[in-house]
């Protein structure tokens, strides 16, 4: 017999190592994402990756704004690290949309509006077509109105559509024909602040035919805002120059005498 003989093993418990939390993926959009980590021990943690930011109270946000101009839409990494040991939370950034301002007029037929990326759902004042975003100006009348767009991935885009008021542009006070004569004729504008000319020169809105000379002449204003810009025109001719001879062979007459004045006019 041998007996038996013992040596002694040391067998050491570590403690359970920590654990951080980051919590559950995320998808967003380009709003600010309060970062909170989810952690069984005292303590805070830190937030790092792009777009991460901390505010005074130590409490950290993710700004998809910022994310998306460093790196761009997609998947993003942001790393929670407490007690040495770290989690990934995978947030994943989809644009908003956008929806650029743009101007109809009044009289203008329903149009499909543009909205970057294309698709989602629409919605707002005027909208008579939710899936392809068609505005009708003459459902909404005069003013400006908000539109809005939700992407299939729950991302809600806003943006501000006017409807301008059309007024026709006119031109009153003239006549289709002029003698050649030194006198100033006012002209009615409508509506004011637009651009008028005369024979392709911007003029005042007064005429003299006398210093327009003979001829046929053109007369174009253009007026109205935006989508709702629009021309008149009127042509007006001025007759030629009225000139008279006498033709006589004496510039003498003695009293008492008749004598028989004769004219010749050309022109007018």
């Amino acid at each position: 017999d041998c007996g038996q003989d013992t040596d002694p093993i040391q067998i050491t418990f570590c403690q359970e190592p920590s654990i951080a939390d980051a919590g559950a993926d995320a998808s967003v959009c380009g709003l600010t994402y309060t970062l909170d980590g989810n952690s069984p021990f005292v303590g805070s943690g830190i937030w790092t990756g792009s777009g991460v930011f901390e505010n005074a109270d130590e409490e950290f946000f993710f700004d998809p704004t910022v994310a998306t101009a460093e790196a761009g839409f997609g998947y993003h990494y942001l790393i929670y690290t407490k007690n040495t040991c770290a989690d990934t939370l995978i947030a994943e950034i989809f644009p908003t949309p956008e929806i650029p301002y743009i101007e109809f007029c009044e009289t203008e037929n329903p149009s499909t509006l543009e909205v970057i990326p294309a698709g989602g759902t629409w919605s707002g004042d005027g909208i008579i077509n939710p899936m392809t975003g068609v505005f009708n100006p003459d459902d909404v009348g005069v003013g400006t109105f908000t539109v809005y767009n939700e992407s299939d991935e729950g991302c809600l885009g806003q943006g501000e559509i006017a409807v301008i008021q059309y007024e026709e542009a006119t031109i009153t006070g003239l006549d289709g024909f002029y003698c050649f004569q030194d006198i100033n004729i006012p002209i009615q504008l409508f509506p004011t602040g637009g651009i008028f000319e005369i024979d392709s020169i911007p003029a005042s809105p007064v005429f003299n035919p006398a210093t327009a000379g003979t001829g046929l002449h053109t007369f174009n204003y253009t007026a109205g805002e935006g989508p709702c810009i629009n021309s008149t025109s009127f042509l007006s001719e001025v007759g030629e120059e009225l000139f008279v001879t006498l033709p006589t062979e004496s510039d003498t007459v003695c009293s008492g005498q008749g004598y028989t004045i004769s004219a010749q006019a050309t022109g007018g």
